[in-house]
């Protein structure tokens, strides 16, 4: 998602790809899958995701702070029943002219998953769709053209899990 501000623009979206890891009749164990919408953790347990954070403006010289979690959710139309957050990622670096700041991590599905199930089952509840929300927080500071900037953005990345499988909204 690209935001314009009167001197500079910013730009924070999500990568991802999986490796196959398991012996499926679809894809040879090594495939790297990418883009795809929806993707099946029974062959591909893990999903590496890397954030990217771009500031472009004439003279960038920022100092970034990344907190990424993932907010485990059951939800149904405009309800959420339930919701829990879990810390994935923090990182922290500079952002300076012509460059990028990037944070990856992995995300293990089956994890989440498991999580989830877990909830749903000591809760004894199981209406809804399960949710997993990647959201990271990136805080900002330092100048740009010579101008103070001191700024926090978030950014979503929505996976809905269903089965042995899990779909990416765009």
């Amino acid at each position: 998602m690209t935001v314009d501000v009167p001197w500079y623009s910013i730009d924070g979206r999500y990568e991802y790809r999986a490796v196959v890891s398991e012996g499926n009749p679809l894809w040879p164990v090594g495939t790297t899958l990418t883009d795809n919408p929806v993707y099946f953790f029974a062959a591909t347990p893990e999903l590496q995701t890397t954030f990217t954070f771009l500031v472009e403006g004439e003279a960038v010289d920022l100092d970034v702070v990344s907190h990424t979690v993932a907010v485990l959710s059951m939800k149904e139309s405009d309800t959420t029943y339930w919701s829990k957050e879990v810390v994935i990622a923090e990182n922290a670096g500079p952002l300076q002219s012509g460059g990028v700041y990037q944070n990856s991590f992995t995300l293990d599905m089956e994890d989440m998953q498991w999580r989830l199930n877990e909830i749903k089952e000591y809760l004894d509840f199981q209406r809804g769709t399960p949710v997993v929300d990647v959201v990271t927080t990136a805080v900002f500071t330092g100048t740009v053209d010579g101008k103070a900037v001191n700024e926090r953005r978030e950014y979503l990345m929505p996976i809905t899990l269903g089965g042995r499988s899990l779909q990416y909204i765009r």
